[in-house]
């Protein structure tokens, strides 16, 4: 009830016993529809309300005179009035973007806004939603056919005689009528997934919501431009840990076995740097024993000869000189 009270708007009506004239004036961004409000033709009631009515009564010009009729008061002393012979609806197609998200500094508005749904298992998962639309011109009457106008609040007698009608906004139906189906795509696909699913395969969901809301909407007047995740995927703080332990785990992993791979190629390069260092090594040397130090050379001759014949180097002990 507090809705309805919420979308009711004053009702612009004209009765006066002078047939003055009543312009409107048409925006860019809105589209007008002229319907009689009386006649008796039952072939034109038939058709009354249809999309192809609405067509029809389109109003092409941007200012419209609201053609006026006179009522005739049959009782004496009292005046006759003049009052509108049509309706003019108007019908405001303002493009419409929106990033529906639950932070106060991130999304369109400071309203908590985001989806919350289920994987299969029970788990929570929000997300924020990035949507674009737009009604084209040549989509307006059809707009009109299925979402109506706003609630007139007709507050006295003159008022009944409404010269001017509101239709339902675009911001009106992407608020309510989308946000809804928007949020029924997203538990469906989530729901028919295990939470890893979900997880890995959060792009394709996607494009099958994108698929769905943009077919259904077009064939009531609205054109889907874009819509998309926006921002990231969110769980609990516990859940979101574990992903992120899982992840580092499995990079870790990944690192170890890159290494293991090259344990062959560093074996072999160290085993050629040992090859390169004895070669540099003999191709220094000049072939003769190095200078034993001066406190090996006094401990006497007899004693190096015999650790030589020893060795297999000299004369061995005995042996005539």
């Amino acid at each position: 009830a507090l809705l309805a009270v919420a979308t009711i708007t004053p009702a612009q009506a004209y009765y006066d016993t002078r047939d003055n004239p009543e312009y409107v004036m048409i925006q860019a961004n809105q589209s007008a529809f002229a319907i009689p409000v009386v006649g008796d033709n039952k072939s034109t009631q038939t058709n009354f309300g249809s999309q192809k009515f609405l067509d029809d009564a389109k109003v092409a010009t941007k200012r419209f005179m609201v053609p006026h009729m006179k009522i005739t008061n049959p009782n004496w002393g009292t005046s006759d009035y003049y009052v509108p012979s049509v309706l003019l609806i108007v019908v405001d197609r303002t493009p419409y973007m929106r990033e529906w998200r639950d932070e106060a500094d991130r999304g369109t508005s400071n309203k908590k806004e985001g989806f919350t749904f289920q994987s299969r298992e029970g788990i929570n998962i929000g997300t924020g939603i990035s949507i674009s639309a737009m009604v084209r011109e040549e989509d307006a009457a059809k707009f009109l056919y299925w979402f109506g106008t706003r609630q007139q609040n007709y507050t006295d007698v003159a008022s009944q005689f409404a010269s001017v009608a509101q239709g339902k906004s675009l911001a009106e139906i992407m608020d309510t009528v989308v946000r809804g189906m928007v949020q029924s795509e997203l538990s469906n696909e989530f729901m028919k997934r295990s939470f890893v699913d979900g997880n890995a395969q959060a792009a394709d969901i996607m494009v099958t919501v994108r698929a769905n809301v943009t077919k259904h909407f077009a064939e009531k007047g609205i054109t889907i431009d874009n819509m998309g995740y926006s921002g990231p995927l969110n769980y609990s703080d516990a859940i979101q840990k574990s992903i992120d332990s899982v992840f580092i785990a499995t990079q870790s992993a990944a690192s170890s076995a890159a290494m293991m791979a090259a344990v062959p190629y560093m074996r072999e390069q160290a085993a050629i740097n040992v090859t390169n260092a004895q070669a540099a090594a003999i191709q220094k040397w000049n072939g003769a024993i190095p200078a034993l130090p001066a406190s090996v050379t006094t401990v006497g001759q007899g004693w190096i000869d015999t650790l030589l014949s020893y060795l297999g180097f000299g004369p061995k002990p005995g042996d005539k000189r």
